[in-house]
């Protein structure tokens, strides 16, 4: 037996016909559909520094001309980052630091996984932006690590819409 529910809404006939055109365009499910936007909603929510902070969707294109224009862009998002952590009285480490930034990749359904590669811990981005973000990301993680002291930078491989780091943990 399942663990799913059924959950209904009373909306206008009208919004019942934008949410059909809108499962067409996105080729999902009723059910995948709201699972994408309560994990946007949720990650939002968590990645937000003050209540009801307002937040912007930018195209990828957009967003990918905007950090060519403002190489030290990785160190705004790491200060916002940074704030957060301590916000929530968490301590400064990589893994919670990490943690913020998972939950802003899963925010726009892009991947970030990371596993344990013969006695290295791999990182991977797969985002689907563009060179700079790739830059933007592997500049981003090596001034966590660089501010941290759990990990040390290993090595990295850029390419235009991927990134993978490979870190080695540092012993106590």
């Amino acid at each position: 037996m399942s663990d799913d529910k059924v959950v209904g809404f009373r909306v206008p006939k009208n919004d019942e016909k934008r949410l059909k055109r809108d499962l067409l365009r996105q080729e999902s499910t009723r059910k995948e559909w709201l699972d994408k936007y309560i994990t946007i909603s949720e990650g939002m929510d968590e990645l937000s520094v003050k209540q009801n902070e307002k937040w912007l969707r930018v195209p990828a294109l957009e967003y990918e001309a905007l950090i060519t224009n403002s190489p030290n862009h990785y160190d705004v998002i790491y200060q916002r980052i940074l704030q957060h952590v301590i916000s929530n009285s968490s301590a400064v480490t990589f893994d919670n630091l990490f943690k913020e930034i998972k939950i802003f990749m899963e925010l726009n359904q892009m991947e970030l996984v990371r596993f344990d590669d013969d006695g290295l811990e791999t990182i991977h981005m797969n985002h689907g932006i563009g060179n700079n973000y790739s830059t933007f990301g592997v500049n981003l993680i090596t001034k966590m690590i660089d501010n941290t002291t759990q990990y040390k930078l290993h090595h990295y491989d850029v390419k235009e819409f991927s990134l993978t780091i490979k870190i080695e943990k540092l012993t106590s």
